[in-house]
């Protein structure tokens, strides 16, 4: 179970979506059960931009967790 903080406080999240527009920019929102019109959490960019991002967090996830894989060892 994924948790996240949005504007109303904290929600087990239920559905993530990607959605690239045809300008070139991308769009990634993430809501609950219980979603609106627009999703707590909504990161909008350029595609390239929001590529890098996601490559920059898969990294830093994959680095921590190689951390506490050695440290639990």
């Amino acid at each position: 179970m994924i948790e996240c903080r949005g504007r109303n406080g904290w929600f087990k999240l239920a559905v993530a979506d990607v959605t690239v527009f045809r300008d070139g920019t991308a769009a990634i929102s993430m809501a609950s059960k219980r979603s609106s019109s627009m999703p707590p959490i909504y990161l909008s960019g350029p595609v390239e931009e929001m590529q890098a991002l996601l490559d920059d967090l898969q990294a830093q996830l994959n680095a921590d967790a190689a951390l506490l894989a050695a440290a639990i060892a």
